[in-house]
């Protein structure tokens, strides 16, 4: 019997969009836990990276929707550079941040899953 995933990637572009989808979501499941890893080990305080790898979702699921409605407006090529700027910027801040015992300033990630479907035609 023939795997059922040899039907799904015989579509056009479905390898390239499975591959975008991976590579864009494999950093998201290590966020939470690095940054409590980082802020235990910089401040000893396991409250404080408990509480901002929860201020770390739901930044995330405040700004995931924002992503979403400017992604279904003006298209993913449009809304791809200030969501990935923001990304950007938001990642080393919280490095920074953490390195000045200031963690709870960019505790912020990007929402992948809105670039990550078709487009209507």
């Amino acid at each position: 019997m023939p795997s059922p995933y040899r039907a799904l990637f015989a579509a056009p572009g479905s390898k390239g969009f499975t591959t975008a989808g991976l590579l864009g979501r494999m950093p998201l499941s290590m966020m939470g836990i690095g940054v409590v890893t980082m802020i235990s080990q910089l401040t000893g305080r396991y409250r404080l990276a408990g509480a901002l790898s929860a201020t770390l979702a739901l930044s995330a699921a405040v700004i995931g929707p924002q992503i979403s409605r400017l992604v279904d407006q003006d298209g993913q090529r449009r809304a791809l550079w200030p969501a990935t700027l923001f990304a950007l910027t938001a990642a080393p801040g919280l490095l920074l941040a953490g390195c000045f015992l200031a963690a709870g300033v960019f505790t912020t990630q990007r929402a992948t899953e809105p670039f990550l479907k078709t487009e209507r035609e």
